[in-house]
């Protein structure tokens, strides 16, 4: 990341430049974040996705569990990877 950068923008409008894909797997009751700046950010990101025409490389999923990556969301995640990693 170029020194700087970040005061211009914001972290989440990084992750919409490239040409990779992006999976955001959210705990809904995560008690480190609140939800509404998760919810905020993810949809900063589907909106920055959606300019650029790259919806179809984003990923945002909401789990209703508290802080922790369970089998269901390393499905998700390996299923992604197994995408985009071809």
């Amino acid at each position: 990341v170029t020194p700087g950068l970040t005061g211009a923008l914001e972290l989440s409008d990084l992750s919409v430049l490239g040409e990779g894909a992006l999976m955001v797997q959210e705990c809904g009751q995560d008690a480190l974040f609140p939800p509404e700046g998760m919810r905020a950010t993810c949809e900063r990101i589907q909106a920055l996705f959606a300019k650029a025409g790259q919806l179809d490389r984003l990923a945002v999923s909401f789990y209703d569990v508290p802080h922790q990556f369970n089998a269901r969301m390393q499905a998700d995640a390996f299923a992604w990877l197994d995408r985009w990693l071809r």
